[in-house]
């Protein structure tokens, strides 16, 4: 199932980016700055479920039709990102309200804005999965059985 192929490659470096985005930026979240230089554990605290996007979305882009049942999971797991990049943007532009924040504001409204192309984008590559599951299963118009 060739479905979006392009797409999905988006989406594959959009979560390579935001994933390395995360890591260099990490300082300009709120609750971890607070922390001199945050040990290990920390790190691959908060890392390590953020590196299951950048490889649900390498699954998808190799292999759709072995992977497609794990796309909601995928959505469900955006749609918290996409919540807790609202409060972060929230939070964010109401305490730094003198400039002092606009780079910290600008990465955040860059997580939030990928976050909701990357829904839109799950849901179009889902339609058009149902589209093809539909058009697979079902009998061809000349075949009548006897």
């Amino acid at each position: 199932m060739n479905v979006y192929k392009p797409l999905r490659l988006v989406l594959f470096l959009y979560e390579i980016i935001r994933f390395i985005d995360m890591i260099k930026g990490v300082r300009l979240f709120s609750f971890i700055n607070d922390l001199a230089r945050p040990d290990m554990l920390q790190t691959l605290v908060w890392f390590a479920p953020n590196m299951l996007f950048p490889l649900m979305t390498f699954f998808l882009l190799i292999s759709l039709d072995a992977y497609a049942t794990y796309l909601p999971l995928y959505m469900a797991g955006k749609c918290v990102t996409l919540a807790l990049s609202v409060r972060l943007l929230v939070d964010t532009a109401l305490y730094h309200q003198h400039g002092s924040g606009v780079n910290s504001l600008f990465v955040i409204s860059f997580l939030t804005v990928g976050d909701v192309m990357c829904i839109i984008a799950s849901i179009l590559i889902g339609n058009n999965i149902k589209k093809c599951k539909k058009y697979d299963t079902e009998p061809l118009s000349g075949d009548d059985e006897a």
